[in-house]
């Protein structure tokens, strides 16, 4: 991405919500050394550093530090934000396209796998926690976040049905298992969009007992946690309809 705007000397901080200091940090971090929280400060949501000819300079740093994956979590509404916020500035520099396609590759990217970490309950005990065992799957809020901020930025709500819409018509066991998961996570603290076109496939119960099967073939023998598949299959109102057709 070639941005035609230079790095700027001077950020005008136009909602005054900066100190000089913090502004000064900005400009004298090298780009390789810049954070996933100067980029919030750079970017937005809502209060950026600087006008958007001033802060665009920083939109393909910022792209590249989600895509490591680290701090995708912290930093994919700032994103999100700035490319829907200053969506026709971004068209006017040849850019918008360009962009979409970045939001769509992080997505890409982050679903590139599937992976289930599980804590048993000593492992629970060591982290303060009063569970007898939790599972999460890697990356699954920073993606249910980014579908989020799609959907609540509106300009870019198409790449979040056509995400859905490819999951929900994968028979690959990768996809089958995001689609599920994020079935499963409708009332998770960081969950998907609520938008119909989510709702439309995660109601679907013949399109969930169609891939239920999948995942028990090909990823629940492999998942590391011996209770997250259960769980979701319970959490979906598909247990009673694997018993019966194992009966």
């Amino acid at each position: 991405m070639k941005i035609p705007h230079p790095r700027p000397k001077n950020l005008s901080d136009p909602h005054s919500d900066f100190k000089p200091e913090l502004l000064a940090e900005l400009l004298a971090t090298p780009d390789d050394q810049l954070q996933w929280h100067q980029f919030k400060s750079l970017l937005g949501p809502f209060l950026p550093a600087g006008m958007y000819q001033e802060s665009v300079y920083f939109l393909p740093l910022a792209f590249a530090c989600l895509r490591r994956g680290d701090d995708a979590l912290d930093l994919t509404t700032s994103v999100t934000w700035f490319v829907s916020k200053y969506a026709d500035d971004l068209a006017d520099d040849g850019l918008l396209d360009e962009c979409r396609s970045e939001i769509d590759g992080c997505l890409l990217h982050w679903t590139r796998d599937f992976t289930v970490n599980h804590f048993d309950r000593e492992a629970c005990a060591a982290k303060g926690w009063g569970l007898h065992y939790f599972d999460y799957v890697q990356r699954s809020e920073a993606i249910c976040e980014t579908l989020c901020d799609l959907d609540r930025f509106a300009r870019h709500a198409d790449l979040a049905d056509g995400f859905i819409t490819r999951l929900a018509s994968s028979d690959e066991p990768v996809n089958v298992g995001w689609f599920l998961e994020l079935a499963r996570a409708q009332d998770d603290v960081y969950h998907p969009p609520t938008r119909e076109s989510f709702q439309r496939h995660f109601t679907d119960v013949a399109l969930l007992r169609y891939k239920q099967p999948i995942a028990n073939e090909h990823l629940k023998p492999t998942t590391a946690s011996p209770t997250y598949w259960n769980d979701v299959f319970t959490k979906l109102g598909l247990e009673a309809y694997n018993a019966n057709r194992q009966a």
